[in-house]
């Protein structure tokens, strides 16, 4: 029994039919008889039926941006709070 070809290849440029986003294919995996993908090197498989090539989509396309902001302190972090410092609490 022959298999199939994957529709996508590594590096192709994809939208991911149920987000409108836009993405390449960064690893292709076969399981079961299907192939799946992995867009962008995100966490998860998304089967074949589920992309569309870029060329090839007629739907809405989304704008998305990733911002990633650092924090000097996390939560529970025990700190000490410069208002304290400067105006200690009179009892």
């Amino acid at each position: 029994m022959d298999a199939k070809a994957p529709k996508f290849q590594i590096g192709d440029t994809v939208v991911v039919k149920v987000y409108g986003t836009v993405g390449k294919i960064t690893a292709v995996r076969q399981l079961e008889g299907g192939y799946f993908y992995v867009v962008n090197g995100r966490e998860g498989l998304l089967a074949e039926q589920s992309l569309a090539r870029l060329e090839e989509y007629d739907g809405i396309l989304y704008k998305k941006e990733e911002v990633n902001i650092e924090l000097k302190f996390f939560i529970g972090d025990i700190v000490r709070a410069l208002a304290k410092m400067l105006y200690p609490l009179k009892l």
